[in-house]
């Protein structure tokens, strides 16, 4: 365990360059931009792992780490790991990010969702999947990562607008109401009256609300989003290990 915590600290030494540095400002930059979709700072920091990849290749990072004294699990392990801390560091940064938001006064972001605890759980959910792509698959042939994050760039994007999509129902349909003569507030509940259960604008009105009471209500979200990463991550891992360990250096 102690090797794995020098592998740690060697990735973030190496790692934690100019490039990823531009990508994490741009990551926390995306959440204070007023009406600016909130899942699109997240998709720079893989672009921060991309980069790790492709300039660890430049620098014979792989045949450096495999040459020390460690086991090539470790060396997974410790990319493993320094990406988690990116992920979930920037998304814990973004809190500050959501209380001055809120203490701010800013206005309810129209571009989809807002910091909620929703997005949060949504969040988690689009990192499990694109990382079982591009993770998943990078350890493959760990010298050729463009393949693999183009298709975790795109998917990401396509699980951005699946998720997104309630909401922009909801806002088009309270938007069409409102044009037709009703106050803001009537149309947003006239819509919800006698709709299904499953309908998209309901499922907009549950992840949109960001009121305390309605974001309480959220929290099965979150917890969904939670383990779901945590179980991604475990397979993940795994997959990326035996994919290491069959790779011929």
């Amino acid at each position: 365990m102690n090797m794995i915590f020098k592998l740690v600290k060697k990735e973030a030494i190496l790692n934690y360059n100019i490039s990823t540095i531009i990508w994490s400002i741009c990551a926390i930059g995306m959440y204070f931009i007023p009406n600016y979709p909130s899942y699109i700072g997240m998709f720079y920091i893989l672009l921060a792992m991309m980069m790790i990849f492709q300039l660890g290749q430049g620098a014979n990072d792989i045949i450096y780490s495999v040459l020390l004294p460690v086991r090539k699990v470790d060396t997974v392990s410790a990319r493993f790991l320094y990406c988690a801390l990116l992920e979930v560091g920037i998304l814990i940064v973004s809190l500050v990010a959501c209380f001055i938001r809120r203490s701010g006064g800013y206005p309810v972001n129209m571009a989809g969702i807002g910091l909620n605890v929703a997005y949060y759980g949504l969040q988690l959910v689009i990192l499990s999947i694109v990382n079982i792509v591009f993770l998943g698959n990078v350890y493959k042939n760990p010298v050729k990562v463009g393949k693999p994050f183009l298709v975790s760039s795109i998917l990401y994007f396509v699980c951005y607008a699946i998720c997104e999509l309630p909401i922009w129902v909801y806002n088009a349909m309270v938007s069409n109401l409102v044009k037709e003569g009703f106050e803001p507030e009537i149309a947003a509940t006239e819509i919800l009256i006698d709709k299904p259960a499953i309908a998209l604008e309901r499922i907009g009105a549950y992840i949109k609300v960001m009121d305390s009471a309605g974001q309480i209500k959220q929290i099965p979200v979150l917890i969904a989003g939670i383990v779901i990463y945590a179980v991604t991550w475990a397979i993940v891992y795994k997959r990326a290990c035996k994919q290491f360990q069959a790779y011929d250096i």
